[in-house]
């Protein structure tokens, strides 16, 4: 971080685009703000309510509404099967979306090791791996960088006009 861009000057502001991507670790919460219990998420997942989830309840888009973080960053808008990434079960197989399909993909307890306690924990599932990307303001007026699904996978790559 110290060797990009200059020093005393907005990372945003040095370069045309912006694009920030990975693992942001925000979790689903209330729209309050405070932790949502892990089984709110797996029922509202389980009655079809992904949407409402992200939308109201995801915490990166709570902040943003804000203007908390990633101020006057756009996202690209999900594909409907756009799910929690966090925490899946590792090695699981392919998803059938069966009535009882959230709690075959995701990890909603975890026991710590001994020597972390021992303790069992809960894990909200969560929206953290993410795409941001910001233009300087003239391109953004042109519209300039989008992003453009690549195939019906919905993968998607931004482009430049």
């Amino acid at each position: 971080g110290s060797q990009l861009g200059e020093n005393g000057f907005d990372l945003t502001t040095q370069f045309s685009h912006v694009v920030w991507t990975g693992d942001l670790n925000y979790r689903c919460v209330k729209t309050n703000g405070t932790p949502m219990p892990a089984e709110e998420v797996v029922v509202l997942l389980q009655n079809g309510e992904n949407r409402t989830l992200f939308e109201h309840h995801d915490q990166l888009n709570q902040e943003r509404r804000g203007g908390h973080v990633f101020y006057q960053f756009d996202e690209p808008v999900p594909c409907p099967d756009f799910y929690p990434t966090y925490k899946k079960f590792e090695n699981r197989g392919p998803t059938d979306y069966t009535l009882d399909w959230v709690r075959q993909v995701y990890r909603t307890r975890y026991k710590e090791p001994i020597y972390k306690g021992g303790n069992v924990k809960e894990r909200t599932p969560g929206y953290c791996d993410r795409i941001m990307y910001r233009g300087m303001d003239d391109h953004r007026a042109r519209g300039t960088l989008r992003p453009e699904i690549l195939d019906a996978e919905y993968e998607f790559m931004l482009v430049s006009a």
